[in-house]
């Protein structure tokens, strides 16, 4: 499993950004290794706002994995290349310790 969370002062802005990334998921290299991936979300983290940040996240599961590693290294190239991603706080988390 792997979650990605967004923390932004407007809530707007980092289910925006999830679901951007949601979209990605289906390009054609991404794609290739997402057959059997599962995702939820974007939903509100565990606790949905602290220090005045609104916190969201997108959760991910594959049997698979190298290809969830795969898939998350593609995500992360992405997300690093969106504008949007330098105004906003966002983290990937492998293998949760808490949800």
């Amino acid at each position: 499993m792997a979650v990605f969370l967004v923390q932004a002062r407007q809530e707007k802005a980092a289910y925006h950004l999830l679901t951007w990334l949601q979209q990605q998921i289906s390009q054609p290299d991404i794609a290739a290794h997402a057959k059997h991936l599962q995702f939820f979300g974007p939903m509100p983290a565990a606790m949905p706002k602290r220090a005045n940040q609104y916190r969201v996240q997108i959760q991910l599961q594959h049997p698979s994995r190298s290809h969830l590693q795969i898939i998350c290294r593609q995500l992360c190239w992405l997300l690093e290349q969106h504008s949007e991603s330098k105004k906003l706080r966002w983290s990937l988390d492998i293998d949760p310790q808490e949800l």
